[in-house]
């Protein structure tokens, strides 16, 4: 069998080499799409409303409407808790990829998730009770 003449594969080997090249080209401009399709949606999401009761103290409930919800007895945490077993920020509480979330920030007492301990972040749902230390606090979300 004789090798093809050097044209043939000059036409190949540039063949390969543009689809290649618009392969690459077309996988970037969709990702670029994408993203920007997605930026455009997230800034355009509304945050739906939180509500915060703390059920172990007398306190009011409260309804939140932010991103971020910092959870601890420091006055400028956004639902300030006036108790000893409560670290100054406890946790935080946030919105993304279109749930609630609840995380630990390294508090002495810890914070549990219905009666579980939380190591990571976990998703919050509906009725779900948060432990900070001795005070207890209902999760409600609206739908």
């Amino acid at each position: 069998m004789q090798d093809p003449p050097g044209y043939v594969l000059l036409a190949l080997r540039l063949g390969l080499v543009i689809a290649l090249y618009s392969f690459l080209a077309w996988a970037f401009v969709s990702l670029w799409r994408d993203l920007r399709q997605q930026s455009v949606n997230g800034s355009q999401s509304v945050i739906p409303r939180i509500k915060l009761l703390a059920q172990t103290i007398d306190a009011p409930e409260q309804s939140y409407a932010l991103a971020e919800i910092h959870v601890g007895r420091d006055p400028i945490c956004e639902y300030h808790i006036e108790n000893e077993t409560v670290s100054q920020k406890h946790a935080l509480i946030t919105y993304h990829h279109d749930q609630w979330w609840l995380e630990d920030l390294n508090s002495r007492n810890g914070t549990f998730l219905n009666d579980k301990p939380l190591d990571t972040p976990a998703v919050l749902t509906n009725n779900d009770h948060i432990r900070c230390g001795e005070v207890i606090i209902s999760v409600f979300l609206d739908s």
